[in-house]
This record gives C-alpha cells, structure tokens and sequence, in this order.
C-alpha cells in the first residue's frame, strides 16, 4: 500500500467504499477496483452502487475541496517501481525488455509488439513477467 494513501477528505461512511490517493490525486472505488475522475465520482455511486440521493449529497459536500483530478485521462502513469496502489487491480502481465512503452497481460499482444516494434521472429523470449495495475 501507498504510503501516501489518505482518508482526507472521505466521509467516514464512505471509507471503505471510495479511497483517495494522495500522490496521484485519484479516487479509488474499492467496491469495483477502479480510478475515478470527480466529475465523475457522484455518477458512478449512482450508477455503479446505488448509493441514494442523500448519501451522494453528503459525500459530494465532504469532497468538494479535494485536490483530484476530473477525469481519469488527467491521472499520470506511475513509474514502474512504484509500490502498488491501494484498492487496484494486481495484475499477472509482461514487459518489453527493449524498451519501456509495452506492457500488457496478454502473451499475444507482448510477442506482436516484439515482432512489430523489434522485428523478434520465432522463440526468443526477451520480455519479462511484471505486476501491472491499471486507472480502470
């Protein structure tokens, strides 16, 4: 777990339902393992959980001074050493030893990013398995 993981901002109640990590600025659900952009966090307790008109309001109040990101696609990308991030996904996947731009979980993507990136024909292996996590 993140040592920069905080409950700042979350309304008890909500705690184990939605965590917010501080180094990212990202909301986490925990009941789906996904990130959450805020525009998007009182729709998805809507949608996703059901959560009633009047809890929503209440988190929506709690939160509406939190530094988070709006949208998922503003959250960077993590570098790869970092220690996994509390409430996502641990993934079993690969990564391309040549260089740092594919990893993935699938065996066929890995080997057709080898071959169309590195031109790697037959069975030389020069990928290596790694823990992936993912925003969603």
């Amino acid at each position: 777990m993140s040592s920069s993981s905080s409950h700042v901002g979350i309304p008890l109640s909500f705690q184990n339902t939605i965590h917010y990590e501080r180094k990212y600025r990202t909301l986490i659900c925990l009941l789906c393992h996904h990130a959450i952009g805020l525009k998007g966090i009182e729709r998805h307790l809507m949608h996703n959980h059901r959560i009633d008109f009047n809890q929503r309001t209440e988190f929506r109040m709690a939160i509406k001074n939190i530094d988070a990101m709006e949208t998922i696609k503003a959250i960077p990308i993590p570098d790869d050493n970092e220690e996994p991030i509390k409430g996502l996904t641990i993934y079993d996947g690969y990564k391309c030893n040549d260089c740092n731009e594919m990893k993935t979980i699938s065996l066929c993507v890995i080997r057709q990013h080898r071959y169309e990136k590195h031109r790697q024909v037959g069975n030389q292996v020069n990928w290596s398995k790694a823990s992936l996590q993912r925003w969603c």
